[in-house]
C-alpha cells in the first residue's frame, strides 16, 4: 500500500458521513382517530325517547351511539355474556 493514511482517511470520511443526520422530516398521515360506538343497553318502553337522544348526542359529538333494547333480564344476561 502506498497512501496508507490517505486510505484511512477516505474509509473515516465514509463512516462519518454515514451518521450525519440529514434532518429531513418525514411525513405523517393524519388519521382521525377510530371513535368506538357509544354501547346503550335499555327498555323496550324507552325507544322512542333515548333515539331522539342518541341522534341528538351523535350530532353534536360525533361519535356514534349503538342502540339496544329489549326486556331488561335478557339484556342484563347480554351484558353478562360480554356483548
Amino acid at each position: 500500500m502506498r497512501h496508507p493514511f490517505s486510505l484511512a482517511a477516505v474509509v473515516a470520511a465514509v463512516l462519518l458521513a454515514g451518521c450525519a443526520s440529514n434532518k429531513v422530516p418525514v411525513p405523517v398521515a393524519e388519521v382521525p382517530p377510530v371513535t368506538p360506538a357509544l354501547r346503550v343497553y335499555a327498555a323496550g318502553s324507552l325507544r322512542g325517547a333515548l333515539t331522539e337522544i342518541a341522534r341528538d348526542y351523535q350530532a353534536r359529538t360525533g361519535q356514534p351511539v349503538a342502540l339496544t333494547f329489549g326486556a331488561s333480564g335478557l339484556l342484563r344476561e347480554r351484558i353478562e355474556k360480554g356483548e
